[in-house]
């Protein structure tokens, strides 16, 4: 069996509890054993579907230039 692609769902407390670590492992290239795409995705309980970790991320830089713009 050839895997090219693994996708990785973390409850939302867990996501954000371990949020920097994730995203620098989504950022990481792949190395030379594991050559799989790897995406990790939590859950958008308003819509009851996937959200990508990475859109989280955007979101919430988003909200935190926001708040500062606020002060």
């Amino acid at each position: 069996m050839n895997v090219k692609r693994i996708n990785i769902v973390i409850p939302n407390l867990t996501c954000l509890r371990n949020l920097k670590t994730i995203n620098r492992k989504t950022n990481e290239k792949f190395g030379n054993m594991f050559q799989n795409e790897v995406e990790f995705w939590t859950i958008d309980v308003n819509h009851r579907e996937l959200f990508p970790v990475q859109q989280l991320v955007r979101r919430l830089v988003n909200l935190n230039e926001r708040a500062d713009d606020l002060t």
